[in-house]
């Protein structure tokens, strides 16, 4: 087996968009790889730019998980940094200005840096739900969602890391 591929999924405070999508990434790509017996391994994290200032995770983004069946039991915020950065071969973030800023943080060897968006073929931000109520959070992380099952597909099929 090869080395395992190091994705890391960036927001700005690491409580609700990334956590999601980190969870929601490494369940898909847990779930498809087996059901289509492909041998790699995935490790998926997650980080914030303001990141570790908080505990845990939005309640709303964690129990979307739980509807779906995705334990995010004992998660704790992460603030990005360069070192952490670094050694990722994929870093995907939910803000173009993050992909801009992420890119300053780790000059030299560079991971491939894309906005979430791009990762699923698409093109856009992923808005930030924190301070929404219930039915404007989920639609984001229905949206966070449905790029996760294209984004899952495309590294699969080596669309997006050869």
């Amino acid at each position: 087996m090869k080395s395992p591929l190091k994705l890391h999924v960036v927001c700005l405070g690491n409580i609700a968009r990334s956590p999601a999508a980190h969870y929601l990434l490494q369940h898909y790509l847990d779930k498809e790889k087996k059901k289509k017996n492909i041998d790699v391994e995935f490790i998926v994290t997650s980080s914030g730019l303001s990141g570790g200032y908080y505990s845990g995770m939005e309640d709303y983004s964690e129990d979307y998980l739980r509807e779906k069946g995705i334990v995010a039991d004992n998660f704790v915020s992460s603030k990005s940094t360069s070192e952490v950065l670094k050694q990722q071969d994929l870093v995907l973030c939910m803000e173009q200005y993050m992909v801009d800023r992420i890119k300053r943080m780790i000059q030299g060897r560079t991971p491939l840096v894309l906005t979430y968006r791009e990762a699923a073929g698409e093109k856009g931000d992923i808005e930030d739900p924190y301070g929404y109520a219930k039915p404007k959070y989920y639609k984001i992380m229905n949206q966070i969602d449905e790029c996760t099952k294209k984004i899952t597909e495309r590294l699969l099929q080596g669309e997006i890391i050869k």
